[in-house]
């Protein structure tokens, strides 16, 4: 009996300590799971934040870039002033993240000024532009240089010198417009500070931690509770505070770009964001410079700490996950789940690593095959892949847009491959940008031309809407990019726009060992055909087309035209640019 208690005793003391020592194991590694996925929830949120500054900065190129800016910073007349306010009115209707949109001349006072409000933008009227020259953010970007962004802090915004109400904090993003050794105007874009950090908190929904946004002061722009409001950002109120709230670790926040710890009071992940570095990073990529940004001054409030923190009781209950029912497990229980604890846990590592594995492979696919095809093609065919291995597609209502260099091929005849490559390069770079900002998907390239499409968002006329006004913007841009060159031959080009709607079929056109993701109908067919008959500077429309059309385009109808492979004749419309 002695025996067989001693054996029973031992035998049940060895199967406890296994199955604690599984238990911890399983412990250490949820904990390192934990430890690597506030890390990348660090980096989504690092990234979301980084892709509306992006935007941002894209958008005040695009908008310095209008060719309605210049003379109305010339000669600021009713007709000048109308031109540009229509286009700033159009371009906030499309981007409902600004809540102003203006025009300062070099002395501070608003030229223009475009309110989105309510969901619709209007052009403030003359009587009711302010002087800004008194305000920070004016004096700060005044001393920039004329290539660089100048980005503000995060701040509530002020009208008449009292705190606008409701609070409405607000990110400004200006540029310098007019001469090349003295501003004649700047050009200023106020993005609501919700935008940043709506996409700051739904970027990694985590039900493990709480994410904190920062000043170098402590103060939160982001974190514990959505509903204090923005109350904390008034003059003279305490808030929120991390120097306070998490004294300590606070100190080591600061004292570093990134890291992550535990502390008493939990788990903290931290990285370092700087608004106008990532700006400054968007610009030097959207125009080819060599990165080398010189701020002016870099206050507390122009870094930011994005923060992940797991509480202390959140740490305690993923490290004791299971301790219940290892108290009531008995020997032979213990064993079996001791067993299979330990089977689980390597499986799960296993499972980790080739998750991982699989992302990095995903990652370097998607790279690569943005590089061949458009950004939006490239996701759709990576979401559902198994819907789109197969030939064939679906039909649907679309706008297509053929557009092709005029005088190319002459230009290209009697100059080094390389040169002409180069031109081209610059010239498509240029005229896809308009596609990006209407939403347009780029098809393929062909030769010294293109074709795309435009998939309705609500109705196919806004499909075609936003054909025309990407042709329309693409026109100015390829007159902007070679008007001025010095080589004739360049001033000699022209770009040859041709659009159609109707229904297509889109999807994998070809062999099922060489397929083609594309558009296939009447509407690419008639697009190709007006593309061909349009001359340098046109912009030909289907009949079709021009009765979908919305907005105000002036357009000549021309002579009813039979084209190539069609029984019956066309009527064709050309819009007609304004100079």
């Amino acid at each position: 009996m002695p025996l067989f208690s001693g054996l029973l005793l031992t035998s049940c003391g060895l199967l406890i300590a296994v199955s604690v020592l599984l238990h911890q194991d399983a412990a250490r590694h949820r904990i390192a799971m934990l430890h690597d996925d506030e890390q990348h929830a660090l980096g989504m949120r690092q990234d979301a934040v980084t892709r509306i500054i992006e935007t941002s900065v894209s958008d005040v190129l695009f908008l310095a870039s209008l060719n309605e800016i210049d003379p109305f910073l010339r000669d600021s007349s009713h007709s000048n002033k109308a031109a540009l306010e229509q286009e700033l009115v159009a371009f906030s209707r499309n981007r409902e993240i600004y809540h102003q949109i203006r025009v300062l001349s070099a002395t501070g006072m608003e030229l223009v000024r475009v309110n989105y409000v309510n969901g619709h933008a209007v052009a403030v009227a003359t009587e009711d532009l302010q002087d800004k020259s008194d305000r920070y953010y004016f004096q700060e970007m005044a001393q920039c240089s004329s290539d660089s962004v100048y980005v503000s802090p995060l701040d509530l915004n002020m009208e008449n010198g009292t705190v606008e109400m409701p609070l409405n904090p607000v990110m400004r993003f200006a540029l310098q417009i007019g001469g090349e050794e003295t501003a004649t105007g700047y050009l200023l874009l106020n993005l609501a500070g919700s935008v940043l950090l709506d996409a700051f908190a739904n970027s990694h929904p985590d039900p493990w931690a709480i994410p904190l946004l920062a000043d170098l002061n402590g103060n939160l722009s982001y974190g514990f509770s959505s509903e204090s409001g923005w109350d904390f950002m008034l003059p003279g109120s305490q808030g929120y505070n991390l120097s306070e709230t998490f004294s300590q670790e606070w100190e080591r926040i600061v004292s570093s770009e990134a890291g992550q710890f535990e502390s008493s009071t939990g788990l903290f992940t931290y990285k370092t964001l700087v608004p106008y570095e990532a700006a400054g990073v968007a610009l030097c990529d959207i125009m080819g410079w060599d990165f080398a940004l010189q701020p002016i001054e870099t206050s507390t409030y122009d870094v930011w700490k994005n923060i992940s923190w797991v509480s202390a009781p959140m740490l305690r209950s993923v490290r004791l996950s299971g301790a219940l029912q290892l108290a009531g497990w008995n020997a032979f229980g213990i064993l079996l789940l001791g067993s299979g604890s330990w089977y689980f846990s390597r499986w799960l590592a296993m499972r980790g690593e080739a998750h991982q594995e699989t992302k990095r492979a995903n990652m370097l696919l998607e790279s690569t095959l943005q590089r061949y095809m458009s950004k939006e093609v490239c996701h759709r065919l990576l979401e559902d892949p198994q819907r789109h291995a197969e030939l064939g597609g679906d039909a649907q209502d679309v706008a297509v847009l053929f557009a092709d260099i005029r005088g190319f091929t002459g230009f290209a005849e009697h100059r080094d491959p390389k040169d002409v490559v180069a031109v081209l390069n610059r010239t498509l770079t240029e005229l896809v940008v308009p596609l990006r900002v209407y939403r347009g998907i780029l098809d393929k390239y062909i030769g010294d031309g293109f074709l795309a499409f435009f998939e309705p968002v609500s109705d196919i006329a806004d499909a075609a809407q936003r054909a025309v006004d990407a042709a329309l913007v693409m026109q100015r841009a390829f007159a902007n990019l070679w008007t001025s060159a010095t080589e004739s031959a360049l001033r000699e080009l022209g770009l040859g726009i041709g659009i159609s709607v109707g229904r297509v079929v889109v999807g994998n056109i070809g062999t099922r060992e060489a397929m083609d993701y594309t558009v296939v109908g009447d509407a690419v067919n008639v697009a190709a055909r007006l593309q061909g008959l349009a001359k340098a500077g046109e912009i030909l429309i289907s009949d079709a087309t021009h009765e979908l059309l919305r907005g105000v385009t002036d357009m000549e109808r021309m002579r009813s035209t039979k084209l190539r492979g069609r029984e019956q004749p066309l009527d064709v419309y050309k819009i007609i640019l304004n100079s």
